[in-house]
């Protein structure tokens, strides 16, 4: 989890879905390489939203440039983030 992403997320403007969709990602993204693999249905329950609207946020974070969604056998999806520089712990 980091708060680094999220704090650098809170300040990007955006209408609320896509905002709280991409502050979702960001704190569970892990610090060093930034990618995390919450399911859909996970972030819509975080985000009190529909599994539709998350896909929504997603795919306009992605036209953004804000994320990156990768296919990774066995596990699905692996958002990235891509806000900021990578952080050295």
């Amino acid at each position: 989890m980091s708060l680094h992403h999220e704090n650098l997320a809170w300040e990007i403007e955006l209408p609320s879905v896509k905002k709280i969709v991409l502050l979702a990602i960001a704190r569970a993204a892990n610090l060093n390489n930034r990618e995390c693999w919450p399911t859909v249905q996970h972030l819509a329950f975080k985000c009190g939203l529909s599994e539709s609207a998350v896909r929504s946020g997603i795919d306009a974070l992605v036209e953004l440039g804000l994320i990156e969604v990768m296919k990774a056998p066995g596990r699905g999806r692996i958002f990235r983030v891509l806000l900021g520089a990578e952080v050295t712990a």
